[in-house]
């Protein structure tokens, strides 16, 4: 009778059904370390010695077996307590925006001279191109 090849990675309670199915009666289960064990039903085969070969079914069948490895823990999401939001405070004031059509525009309105980065500037009113409209 031939020893099955497929039989690593299966529980020990599924590779002992096969073999005894097969008219195999001698199991002998032995550990990771090579001591033979009691073996539990969900312990993974690793091995078989001499599996694919032909042997009597009176013969005793070395099982090497492993502890099934544990699922990993389910991953959880912490809880994230929110931060309270800052208290209220007053609105900014929106950019002031102006425009000056000239400088006739820009005195009138008491914003001359006009310096670049302030509101209303343009280079409309910069001739000169030195970043003050309107001196």
């Amino acid at each position: 009778m031939t020893l099955p090849l497929d039989l690593a990675g299966k529980t020990a309670a599924k590779v002992e059904q096969e073999l005894r199915a097969l008219g195999f009666t001698a199991l002998r289960y032995l550990g990771p370390n090579g001591a033979p064990v009691t073996v539990d039903s969900t312990w993974t085969v690793v091995s078989v010695d001499g599996a694919g070969s032909s042997v009597s079914p009176d013969s005793e069948v070395t099982i090497r077996v492993d502890k099934p490895v544990p699922p990993p823990p389910p991953k959880t999401t912490p809880k994230v307590t929110p931060k309270p939001a800052p208290p209220r405070t007053e609105e900014p004031a929106p950019p002031v925006t102006a425009y000056y059509k000239n400088c006739t525009a820009a005195r009138a309105a008491g914003a001359a001279p006009v310096h670049r980065g302030d509101p209303g500037y343009g280079r409309h009113l910069d001739r000169d191109g030195d970043g003050v409209g309107c001196e």
